[in-house]
């Protein structure tokens, strides 16, 4: 057989394939099995507990969250919705102060806790009911009385006032007021 028949070079080919994805699959292993910490990504839960971020001055905020839906407010003091996860929740009944526990806990993550979600121009309630930014109202995302367009991707901050909102953007005023006339409680 010719060395550089079409059948032989397409053998050689994909002997030299298999030969490369086998070594780079071992390196990968043999690097896995050295050194498997450095492959496995943690979760917020370990990265919390090995930053110690449950320490004072660490990643333990204090803020004061408000969600209103067509100028209603989102009761969050109920059961249901309090002492959700460990990182983020809320607690002792207070359906206003949100405890934050770590750096690397953002809204999103949190709003999953409670069985709803939370991206730029949608809302969804843990009813399953949705409501999405249109011509007439609007999902609006403000931290400390200013809009903030990290929504989801949010990590609250000590003595931040968070409010989310779907409606007419004309009763923003009023529902900031009603938010930074809420104490921060500090339990």
């Amino acid at each position: 057989m010719d060395l550089k028949s079409p059948r032989r070079i397409i053998l050689v080919s994909i002997f030299v394939v298999l030969i490369t994805v086998v070594i780079f699959a071992g390196s990968s292993a043999i690097s896995f099995i050295i050194s498997p910490s450095k492959n496995i990504q943690t979760t917020s839960i370990d990265n919390t507990i090995t930053s110690k971020a449950v320490q004072p001055n660490q990643g333990h905020a204090h803020a004061a969250i408000m969600v209103f839906v067509n100028d209603r407010a989102v009761d969050f003091s109920n059961e249901k919705y309090q002492d959700q996860d460990i990182l983020t929740h809320f607690e002792n009944g207070d359906g206003v102060t949100l405890h934050n526990h770590s750096r690397k806990a953002w809204l999103g993550m949190f709003f999953q806790t409670l069985n709803m979600t939370l991206a730029k121009n949608c809302l969804t309630l843990n009813n399953g009911s949705s409501y999405c930014s249109d011509f007439d109202n609007q999902v609006s995302f403000l931290v400390n009385g200013r809009q903030n367009s990290q929504f989801q991707h949010y990590v609250p901050k000590d003595g931040d006032r968070i409010l989310l909102r779907y409606g007419n953007p004309e009763k923003i005023k009023t529902e900031l007021d009603i938010l930074n006339a809420m104490e921060i409680k500090r339990t």
